[in-house]
């Protein structure tokens, strides 16, 4: 990883930690685990993108994976980060600024409207069921995109049992990242 990058990410770590003072950014009890677990996680989302140009990260919270993802591919795709807490929002706006993340744009909604945009790429990481995940991506999907939901392997293993979904495109892949499974679960085309 490039020096640039990695005082980038040390730096966001560096902002999560100072702003989840004030705000409940991440919980409490993940605080330590902010560079094994939420950005590990977030670098092996970044891993399954391909060649997307423009990726959004909906639900996006603290910025992650959309954060991240952000300082990873600053040359190659435009990230937008949509989230409807207008604190994170502050939050998110403020590590654009000091992070020089001019790849990103914020907006601050909620997503139960239907949105005009479509993206390469939709992620969001565990903010809802992924029944309410699928459909919402899809709302953000261009029909050839990728739909990829960072969640639990348990969450995995209930949507399948309890889908009635053509899951047959879905890939699920995992890594052990500080001693806990991370799950990408990813879906092709228009859902």
């Amino acid at each position: 990883m490039a020096s640039e990058t990695q005082q980038k990410l040390d730096t966001y770590i560096s902002l999560l930690q100072e702003w989840n003072k004030s705000f409940n950014l991440i919980g409490r009890s993940t605080e330590n685990e902010i560079r094994t677990r939420h950005i590990e996680e977030s670098i092996f989302v970044a891993e399954h993108l391909g060649e997307a140009e423009e990726i959004v990260d909906f639900g996006s919270g603290a910025g992650i994976p959309g954060i991240v993802i952000a300082i990873i591919r600053s040359q190659n795709s435009q990230v937008t980060l949509i989230e409807k807490d207008k604190n994170k929002c502050t939050f998110l706006n403020y590590c654009k600024k000091k992070l020089d993340l001019e790849n990103v744009i914020i907006e601050e909604k909620n997503l139960k409207n239907d949105s005009e945009e479509r993206f390469d790429v939709v992620v969001s990481r565990a903010t809802a069921s992924i029944e309410d995940l699928v459909e919402i991506g899809g709302i953000l999907l261009k029909p050839s995109g990728k739909l990829i939901l960072l969640v639990s392997e348990q969450q995995v293993n209930d949507y399948i049992k309890g889908s009635e979904r053509e899951i047959n495109q879905a890939q699920i892949k995992q890594k052990k990242i500080a001693g806990r499974v991370c799950t990408v679960l990813m879906l092709e085309g228009d859902r």
